[in-house]
C-alpha cells in the first residue's frame, strides 16, 4: 500500500479501527487450529464428592465408567400374536437364586433335546412322599425296598374283582419257574415186592420216572414177630457185602420219602435173612 504523504498517521490509525454503519469494528485475525491437551479429569459424585473410576475398554480406546455392582433389571417380554416366536436368553451367572418366571396363570413349555438335570435332585425323599392315587403303566423293572422290619403291604381294596392283580416273582434259582420244575399232582402209585432169596446178595428195583414219594419196609418177621433187618443203597456194590456208603433198615423200620423228584433212580437191597421180602410203594 502506498501512503499519501499528506495524510496524518493518526488519521490512518483512526480509519483502521473505524466502525461501520452498524457500529461494528472489523478486525483482521489469523487463526491456527492445533491439538488441545486436557490434563487430569475427575468425575465426582454430586453429594459425596466421591471420584468415579474411569478406564479404557481395551478395544476401541474408549473410556468406560466402572460400577461396583449392577442393579437388578427387570425386562418384560410380551407377545401379542400367536404366529410369531419370541426368543429370549435368561442368564443367571451368579446362580445364587432361582430365576422367577411369571406365567400369568398359563403354562410354560420348554423345548430341549437334553435337559441336563439329575432326576434324583428333583425327587422328594421317600419318607415325605404323599399318597399316590393313580399310577400309569410301568414297563421297566422297579425295585421296592422296605427299610423297616414290618411287612410290605399292597392294598387292592376298592377295586373290581379280577381287574387289578399283583404279580410277585420270587428270587428263584435259574430255571426254577419253568414248567419242568413244577410239581404236578401225583396220579400213579406203583407197588413192588422184592424177595431177597439168597442171604447177603444184592437185589434191585428201578423206580418209576419222576418218583415224587417213596415208602418201603421189610415184611418178613423173626420168631419174636419183629421184622428182620435189611440193608439198602442207591448205588450198586454196597449191600451184599456191607460196604460204605449204605444204609440200614432196622427191625420194624419204615422208610418214607416225600417231596422227591427222582427222574431216574434204582433201589438196591440185601438181607442177612434168606427169603426176606421188602415191600415198596412208589408215587409218580
Amino acid at each position: 500500500m502506498v501512503l499519501d504523504p499528506l495524510l496524518d498517521i493518526k488519521d490512518l490509525e483512526k480509519k483502521k479501527f473505524a466502525a461501520d454503519a452498524n457500529n461494528d469494528v472489523a478486525v483482521r485475525t489469523l487463526l491456527t487450529v492445533e491439538d488441545i491437551q486436557i490434563g487430569k479429569v475427575e468425575i465426582k459424585d454430586s453429594t459425596s464428592d466421591t471420584t468415579a473410576v474411569v478406564k479404557s475398554d481395551g478395544t476401541n480406546n474408549a473410556l468406560v465408567v466402572v460400577q461396583n455392582t449392577v442393579p437388578k433389571t427387570t425386562v418384560a417380554i410380551s407377545q401379542t400374536t400367536t404366529d410369531n416366536d419370541v426368543d429370549a436368553t435368561i442368564v443367571n451367572a451368579n446362580g445364587a437364586s432361582a430365576v422367577n418366571i411369571q406365567d400369568g396363570g398359563n403354562s410354560i413349555t420348554v423345548d430341549a433335546s437334553n435337559l441336563d438335570v439329575a432326576l434324583s435332585t428333583r425327587l422328594k425323599p421317600a419318607d415325605t412322599l404323599t399318597k399316590v392315587t393313580t399310577v400309569d403303566t410301568i414297563t421297566n423293572a422297579v425295585t421296592v425296598q422296605q427299610s423297616t422290619a414290618g411287612n410290605l403291604k399292597v392294598d387292592l381294596s376298592g377295586t373290581a374283582a379280577n381287574t387289578n392283580k399283583l404279580l410277585v416273582t420270587p428270587d428263584l434259582p435259574s430255571g426254577a419257574s419253568t414248567s419242568a420244575n413244577q410239581n404236578s399232582p401225583v396220579t400213579t402209585v406203583t407197588p413192588y415186592n422184592i424177595t431177597c432169596t439168597v442171604a447177603n446178595t444184592e437185589y434191585s428195583q428201578a423206580l418209576p420216572a419222576n418218583t415224587r414219594a417213596l415208602r418201603f419196609r421189610c415184611r418178613t418177621v423173626d420168631a419174636n414177630g419183629n421184622s428182620v433187618v435189611c440193608r439198602y443203597a442207591w448205588v450198586t456194590g454196597k449191600v451184599a457185602t456191607p460196604t460204605a456208603p449204605y444204609l440200614t433198615l432196622p427191625q420194624n423200620g419204615d422208610y418214607r420219602g416225600t417231596n422227591l423228584n427222582l427222574t431216574s433212580a434204582t433201589l438196591y437191597l440185601a438181607s442177612a435173612t434168606a427169603g426176606a421180602v421188602v415191600e415198596i410203594e412208589a408215587w409218580a
